[in-house]
């Protein structure tokens, strides 16, 4: 009798401790994300320039996410466009990755802070011309450092006159 007591405490003890555990509790909280294109030359964009206004990034791919606008030439000869970030710090530039595209042609993938050290791949764009720019923004891996905070992602379109 007593091994029988004993059997179904400790059965009892095996049901009952996983019910004790501490909640895991919410989700931490996202990096909020706002991302502009800024004019420096011969072309403007389309709508404004506001690509995204507190877009909410978790880490992982499915945590992401996705701005588009027009670019559009305001000259009467071809330029060169490529893109540079000049947002305000937020220590997270080696966390927030990019991926950049005019058009069909990817012209950078890598970190914030990457694309602040130098330009993007040029593309030649026709005078007058309208191309789509499209920003994914995304915080690979696991990383829990930027949650709750803010991060400016301000892209320079730098559009010399192409020499032809």
């Amino acid at each position: 009798m007593r091994t029988a007591g004993l059997l179904a405490g400790f059965a009892l003890a095996v049901h009952a401790v996983p019910s004790f555990a501490i909640a895991v509790g919410p989700p931490p909280l996202p990096l909020t994300v706002d991302v502009s294109v800024v004019r420096s030359g011969e072309v403007r964009a389309a709508t404004g320039g506001l690509l995204m206004t507190g877009a909410e990034i978790r880490p992982g791919k499915q945590g992401g996410a996705l701005g588009r606008l027009s670019l559009i030439s305001e000259t009467s000869r071809p330029v060169d466009v490529t893109l540079q970030d000049i947002g305000s710090p937020s220590g997270l530039e080696d966390q927030i990755w990019l991926r950049v595209t005019l058009g069909d042609a990817l012209v950078f993938t890598g970190t914030q802070a990457q694309l602040r050290m130098r330009t993007s791949r040029p593309i030649r764009l026709a005078a007058g011309a309208e191309v789509p720019i499209e920003i994914a923004v995304e915080l690979p891996g696991r990383t829990t450092e930027s949650a709750g905070r803010h991060a400016e992602i301000r892209i320079r379109v730098v559009s010399p006159v192409a020499r032809v």
